[in-house]
């Protein structure tokens, strides 16, 4: 039982790890499809 529970919740991070993998990919293409200034910001200090 108890082996079972541990296995459920590795599962469970692993799904957490790749939604948020998931949702990292989305807000990078966003910003950079939308957002072509941001290049420059990161560049900014010179």
């Amino acid at each position: 039982m108890e082996l079972h529970k541990s296995s459920n919740l590795l599962n469970h991070n692993q799904q957490l790890r790749l939604y948020h993998a998931f949702m990292i990919n989305c807000f990078v293409l966003n910003s950079y499809n939308y957002e072509p200034v941001s290049p420059n910001l990161v560049n900014y200090p010179e």
